[in-house]
């Protein structure tokens, strides 16, 4: 069993390692009915020390994308079919 000692010595590490923005996390909740994340996490860009909203729009699983459209999307054959796998979305927006 570990001791007091070795088990806040990982969890410091492990905050050393994490970016700080991770650290913050409050309370999160998935929304499948949008796919969205919700959270409470402190803004760091703006030094408030009580926590905000934000939320995060998840992009579409690759489950719910057929292979061929985003095989064709990642290939150039039809720039219009499927969604790229390679799409940047998820960024988190306050409110």
């Amino acid at each position: 069993m570990a001791s007091w000692d070795q088990i806040r010595t990982e969890v410091r590490s492990f905050r050393a390692s994490v970016q700080p923005a991770v650290t913050t996390l409050r309370e999160f909740v998935f929304d499948s009915a949008r796919d969205r994340i919700y959270f409470l996490a402190n803004d760091l860009s703006r030094s408030s020390k009580s926590p905000m909203l934000f939320r995060v729009d998840l992009p579409q699983p690759y489950s719910a994308v057929s292979t061929s459209d985003s095989c064709a999307a990642l290939y150039g054959e039809d720039p219009g079919a499927g969604v790229s796998v390679n799409e940047e979305g998820a960024e988190a927006e306050a409110f």
